[in-house]
């Protein structure tokens, strides 16, 4: 995600002057990968009028866990705009925007819940009663399958939220019953945090059915296959093939302009009349293409670059982008839309735990956006300059929160809900996340760096990524010992300050 614009004056970035690297290879066979993978199929139904959604999924889920399971976990991240709720997705000093027209709140709740077809009681688990637990029938053994079917009902609160509503827009970002991670002998259930991005989901395959009213353009991940009107209501289908989430906007005001690169269709929505949707395109186009020869091929034939009311400043999900409608600068819409298109390769692709090594994908993203500022010479942006100036504010930081009196966390590793503000937060995560990276550069050199960039998106497509396995795969395409400066940077326990 890219935070809004008084904290990305804040950012800064370094020099990455080469560019003379081997190409990736062809794009992947999707269909090759899917059939490990789960699917959901989503027959779903938007009542406009009650900005409710009525569903019905069906979940063929395949045990790929190593372990043998007696339960599945689902996490609600619908629950979260619930009055009910105790951790909120927002924080206090963002309720007004978050909240233009007083606070409103949404609920999710699931019910006539099935394994195999046999009725089930659910457990409501997590944190903030934020996911349920589906026990199983007979035990999951490694490899096997089992289909579980549920109904739910959504509530969309009145925001400018990933999910939610306003001003003639629907944003439907995390907006179904999602099978939460399992790792280290559990199901991930972590709650909606204000901070970041609190999500971490598995690849998985989607068929999504969505009824809703004509007067929408409604813009998807995946791939559009029917499409009917039938009394003044759209019937939209959908498929997604090895995507790590499925999220939706619905605009009554827009205006759409395509392109097309390596066989990719680039679609920007935007409403009616925007005089610089053709140079949103430019970018997107560039983008893509940029990063397909530099870490490998975008996987996917369709990417959406949706503007709408969202009080961040833009978001990311697979094949499909929330630019915010808040951010006004020509040249700060182009640096959030590069950076939420180098998401599709950074937690798109190559996955990772967004609440506790958000450090990964975020400081790839930022790296990733000065990378094109470094290619793209006619954008103006003086990155070498930019370096500099990142330095500084890093230590401007230190020295004001150390004037505080308060105590600084200086990990970059630590759980979304540990930072104390959403500056501590960016200056752990995007700041020095970028610095690091930059570090790592200089001491491997431009080739071997960008070697270990298209030797870990090569690795991890379609998987997940921690720390452990950076470190490992970095050192092995190297042949360089780099856990104890991977280790020292992200733990904090090495003063990077120029103090």
């Amino acid at each position: 995600m890219k935070i809004i614009n008084k904290i990305l004056a804040l950012f800064c970035s370094f020099v990455f002057a080469f560019f003379a690297f081997v190409g990736c290879g062809g794009r992947v066979n999707l269909k090759k990968v899917s059939k490990k993978l789960t699917t959901y199929s989503i027959d779903a139904e938007l009542f406009d009028a009650e900005k409710k959604i009525c569903g019905s999924e069906n979940v063929d889920y395949i045990n790929n866990t190593g372990e043998e399971l007696n339960s599945i976990c689902f996490n609600l991240y619908g629950k979260a705009f619930s009055d009910g709720a105790k951790i909120k997705p927002y924080s206090m000093a963002k309720i007004e925007e978050c909240f233009p027209n007083g606070i409103n709140y949404g609920d999710m709740c699931v019910f006539n819940v099935c394994v195999n077809e046999k009725p089930v009681e659910i457990n409501i688990v997590g944190e903030d009663n934020n996911a349920i637990e589906v026990p199983l029938l007979e035990p999951l053994r490694d490899g096997e399958r089992v289909k579980i079917s549920l109904e739910y009902e959504l509530y969309l609160a009145n925001c400018t939220h990933r999910l939610g509503y306003n001003n003639g827009k629907i944003n439907l970002g995390n907006w179904y019953p999602i099978v939460a991670v399992y790792e280290n002998g559990g199901f991930d259930l972590s709650p909606y945090y204000s901070n970041g991005d609190p999500f971490y989901s598995d690849c998985a395959n989607y068929n999504v059915t969505m009824v809703y009213d004509s007067k929408y353009n409604l813009s998807s991940s995946g791939e559009i296959h029917e499409e009917s009107i039938v009394d003044g209501k759209k019937r939209s289908k959908y498929s997604a093939l090895a995507v790590r989430d499925f999220a939706m906007v619905l605009l009554s005001d827009f205006e759409i302009k395509t392109t097309e690169v390596d066989k990719i269709q680039i679609s920007v929505i935007s409403k009616s009349g925007d005089e610089d949707i053709d140079l949103y395109l430019e970018t997107a186009r560039r983008s893509i293409d940029l990063f397909g020869q530099i870490f490998g091929s975008y996987p996917y034939k369709t990417l959406n670059v949706v503007f709408t009311d969202f009080f961040q400043g833009g978001m990311e999900y697979p094949n499909l982008v929330y630019i915010s409608t808040t951010v006004t600068e020509l040249a700060e819409i182009k640096k959030v839309i590069i950076h939420e298109i180098a998401h599709q390769w950074w937690y798109g692709v190559v996955g990772n735990n967004e609440i506790s090594c958000a450090w990964f994908d975020e400081g790839l993203a930022e790296y990733s956006t000065l990378l094109y500022y470094e290619h793209y010479t006619d954008e103006g942006v003086d990155t070498t300059k930019l370096v500099k100036d990142t330095r500084i504010s890093y230590d401007l930081y230190i020295d004001v929160i150390k004037t505080l009196n308060i105590d600084i966390h200086y990990s970059m590793t630590l759980p979304l809900c540990d930072y104390f503000s959403e500056y501590e937060y960016v200056y752990m995560i995007y700041v020095k996340g970028l610095l690091f990276f930059d570090e790592l550069r200089s001491l491997l050199g431009d080739e071997l760096f960008i070697k270990c960039l298209q030797g870990i998106y090569k690795e991890y497509s379609f998987k997940n990524i921690n720390k452990e396995k950076f470190i490992e795969k970095v050192e092995t395409i190297s042949g360089m010992e780099l856990s104890e400066f991977v280790e020292g940077w992200l733990s904090g326990n090495v003063d990077i300050s120029q103090n």
